[in-house]
């Protein structure tokens, strides 16, 4: 019920790239450190490595598509940065965006 209340809050929130884990945190109405140790125990990941894992994901779904730029998938998932968003696609999937999306 955890995980899925987690789920739940990034669902709605994720595209917004002043979603963080401090906001997560606050939604799930515990403190940081209090959260950190939760998720850790849960997922093996610290929550901001939790949560660019769920933008991941959904933007792999929409460089899918074929329906928008690259830039515009960053910013649909939550990245401000389209640099950042490429080099950390690119650490994750061992493709860029751009290779994905070919």
């Amino acid at each position: 019920q955890f995980i899925e209340k987690v789920f739940s809050i990034i669902r709605e929130n994720y595209q917004n790239p002043e979603f963080n884990v401090d906001i997560l945190s606050y939604k799930m109405g515990m403190s940081r450190s209090s959260f950190y140790n939760r998720i850790k125990q849960i997922t093996g990941q610290a929550p901001a490595d939790f949560i660019r894992e769920y933008r991941m994901e959904r933007a792999k779904e929409l460089l899918k598509t074929k329906d928008y730029s690259i830039s515009e998938v960053a910013m649909r998932c939550g990245f401000a940065d389209v640099k950042y968003f490429r080099d950390s696609f690119k650490k994750k999937y061992s493709k860029s965006p751009g290779q994905y999306f070919k």
